[in-house]
């Protein structure tokens, strides 16, 4: 069975999954419900969720939206490209004084680096199960994006000093973690490619992308499973030039030109798809 056979593939779920999926949902419920209040009830200081993946963040933003919540609402998740974000609701003294509404944010970037002539490079699950085994919690953690000598590492403000001080190793890579310090990217993280597609419609491009069939591309739109610039996509949707796309547990494709049809009226499309 391949990765997407096994990514589509349709269980009855257990009880236990059940609960905790149940769990889950309360537990954003609750979350969210004391966020709004603390909104409504913020004059001077400004409150903040924690990272939330893209369905989370969207859902969140819908539910702000319906209710009219949006003044000085901002997201961000401490990069231009972030995935994992966070929801500010800025209060009017702090929002009128920064320069930036970035700035408020309680992200800080931590550079792990690791040696690399003396240890196989770790991957993004190592940095993750690492900082995870020092039992912190996973919405205190945003993006990790792998570098030439380490990772980046994005985290709620509050736990920089604590990971810097006993983040000794990445699996089994001895690390050095330096705070506010953001580590370069490899060059070789993107590799340009030529594809064809029958339309520009999401389902259509991701399957021309990642050599998926239409009905496999349409499940996994379907499923949420595709995100447009960090947003759950529709099916609907029509991808432009610039567009990211991600594709849970497949990859990530950056949309370029399109730059000609072919003689059966497939359109070319030059696209980067990001390898790390």
């Amino acid at each position: 069975m391949n990765r997407l056979e096994r990514l589509l593939l349709v269980k009855k779920p257990k009880k236990e999954k059940i609960e905790k999926v149940d769990k889950a949902e309360k537990n954003d419920k609750i979350q969210f419900a004391k966020v709004i209040d603390r909104q409504e009830a913020t004059t001077f200081k400004s409150t903040f969720t924690d990272f939330l993946d893209p369905a989370r963040c969207s859902s969140f933003l819908n539910i702000l939206k319906r209710e009219q919540k949006l003044e000085r609402v901002f997201i961000y998740g401490g990069h231009e490209y972030a995935e994992r974000k966070v929801i500010g609701f800025l209060a009017e003294s702090e929002f009128e004084q920064a320069e930036e509404p970035t700035s408020l944010f309680p992200i800080t970037p931590l550079s792990v680096m690791y040696n690399s002539k003396f240890s196989k490079p770790p991957i993004h699950r190592d940095y993750l199960g690492s900082i995870l085994a020092l039992g912190l919690d996973r919405g205190k953690i945003g993006d990790i994006v792998l570098a030439m000598a380490g990772a980046t590492v994005y985290v709620h403000s509050s736990i920089a000093n604590f990971i810097a001080e006993h983040l000794l190793h990445v699996g089994q890579a001895p690390v050095t973690v330096k705070i506010g310090q953001v580590m370069p990217k490899p060059t070789s993280t993107a590799n340009k490619k030529r594809t064809t597609v029958a339309s520009m419609r999401v389902d259509c491009v991701i399957g021309g992308t990642f050599n998926l069939s239409r009905k496999d591309a349409s499940v996994l739109v379907e499923r949420e499973k595709v995100f447009v610039n960090w947003k759950t996509a529709k099916k609907s949707y029509i991808v432009k030039q610039g567009d990211i796309i991600t594709v849970r547990g497949i990859g990530r494709v950056e949309i370029g030109e399109q730059v000609g049809i072919t003689k059966k009226e497939r359109i070319i499309l030059d696209i980067i798809l990001f390898t790390t």
